[in-house]
Formats: C-alpha cells, sequence, structure tokens
C-alpha cells in the first residue's frame, strides 16, 4: 500500500485502515485473548474502532508487519477473504475511492471495481428489510461449506453477504436516526439500536478475518479452523437476527411517531 494512500485518508478513515492493515498471528495470543483481540481487529475493519480501543490494542504481535492487501466492498476476489475492506460509506461517497484513475495513483494495490453497481442499494426501507432477509438465507450455505471443509467457498460468500447486509443495515439506521426525536426514551431506543449496528458489522467482519486466517494455514488443522468458525458464525447470525428485530421495531416506532 502506498504512502500516498494513508496521507490522503481522513483521520476517522485512516485508523481502521492502519489497524485493518496489521496481520494478526493467532498463535501468538492466549486463546481467551485471541478472541478478545480478533473481535477488536473486526470492530477496526468494520470501520468503528475507537481511540480507546487503539489504546489497548496490546495484544497484536509485531504491529509493524503490514499486510500487502486492501480491498473495496463488494470485490469478490478470492484474494479480498480477510483482508481489510474500505467501509462501505465511503467506498460509494469518497470522490479517490470512486474515480479509477485516482484511486491508482494513491492506492495501487488496491483493485478498483464500481461499488455503487457492485453492491446492492435499496431504496426504499421495503427494500432494506427485504434484503436483510434474503441475504439471511445464505448463512445455511455457508455453514455447509464450512462443514465440508470448503472454506475458501464459504468466504467467498460472506464476501458477498458483508456490503449487501451492510447497505440494507444503513439505509434502516439513517432512517432511524431522522425520525427519531430527541425525547430521552427514544433516543435511547436509538442507542440499542446503534449499538445493534456495530455488533452486526464487527462480527461479520470477524468470520471473514477467522476464514482468512485459516485459509492461509494460520489457525492449524482444517477441522480446528471448522469449529472456530463455526462458532463465529452462530454468534454473527445471532447478531443479524438480532438487528432485523430491532430495525422492524425501530421502524415501526418512528412511524408511529
Amino acid at each position: 500500500m502506498g504512502i500516498f494512500f494513508l496521507r490522503n485518508l481522513t483521520g476517522p478513515l485512516l485508523i481502521p485502515v492502519m489497524l485493518g492493515f496489521f496481520c494478526v498471528d493467532g498463535y501468538s495470543l492466549q486463546p481467551n485473548q485471541r478472541r478478545q483481540c480478533l473481535r477488536r481487529v473486526a470492530a477496526c475493519v468494520a470501520g468503528i474502532c475507537t481511540t480507546d480501543q487503539i489504546s489497548n490494542f496490546g495484544a497484536m504481535k509485531d504491529n509493524n508487519k503490514i499486510a500487502q492487501a486492501a480491498c473495496l466492498p463488494g470485490d469478490l476476489s478470492k484474494e479480498c477473504i480477510g483482508v481489510y475492506k474500505v467501509p462501505l460509506s465511503d467506498a460509494v461517497e469518497s470522490e479517490w475511492l470512486t474515480n479509477k484513475e485516482t484511486l491508482y495513483t494513491y492506492a495501487p494495490d488496491i483493485r478498483y471495481i464500481d461499488v455503487q453497481k457492485q453492491v446492492k442499494q435499496p431504496e426504499t426501507i421495503a427494500e432494506a428489510k427485504k434484503q436483510l432477509k434474503s441475504e439471511r438465507v445464505k448463512i445455511k450455505f455457508i455453514r455447509e461449506y464450512v462443514l465440508d471443509g470448503e472454506l475458501e467457498e464459504a468466504g467467498l460468500l460472506i464476501l458477498s453477504l458483508i456490503p449487501t447486509v451492510t447497505s440494507a443495515a444503513l439505509k434502516i439506521q439513517n432512517y432511524v436516526e431522522d425520525k427519531t426525536s430527541e425525547e430521552y426514551q427514544a433516543q435511547k431506543e436509538l442507542r440499542k439500536f446503534q449499538t445493534s449496528y456495530e455488533i452486526l458489522l464487527a462480527e461479520w467482519s470477524g468470520i471473514d478475518i477467522e476464514l482468512g486466517m485459516a485459509i492461509r494455514g494460520q489457525r492449524g488443522v482444517t477441522a480446528v479452523a471448522q469449529i472456530e468458525v463455526l462458532e463465529y458464525l452462530k454468534e454473527a447470525t445471532v447478531a443479524l437476527d438480532d438487528f432485523i428485530k430491532l430495525a422492524e421495531l425501530n421502524v415501526q416506532r418512528v412511524s408511529l411517531g
């Protein structure tokens, strides 16, 4: 990744980029530390890392070891499994990310794709809710691939699922935020919904990272990797189901209000 790319990132985006590029050595951590560390990395990959999380990121080993890969959301190349993804909102709004020539100048290592065409952007709340439920169906096939040891196929499905779920979730969250009043209880419900969104992104980014590590042989034998990935998949599924339920409740709440 060229130095010009890092220099041209805004502050909020630079933080998750730097953390997202760190290689995670799963064997350098104790079992109880590794999962917490990976979740912090996942939060950064999802673009929701905080300054406190960065200062406490002490479980990483060899912080100057940088991965030579990053991808735009919606890039379904197998090389993108488990590596840093530029946050969807930046990928569709930033001029230097949406322009092929500019992206090549500042970040020649990132493969250009037209994110707005590749990632389905729902136009209505009804479409967004339908999009979330249709992506939920893919989890069955992801699980089957993992059980069969076909981790790369599972990873490719997740590369498709994450940005599609994110675009739908963002559509609903932005709608709810715009419609929510300043009343205390309403703001309390909004914060709960926002937290659910952050957990959703972190959980699915975490399983993407775990799969990438497994495919690259950093998780030992396949059987061990399968067990870890299935556990992550279970928790990511719960996060998606929770968000779908809260999305329905919050859309009803602001519509009635």
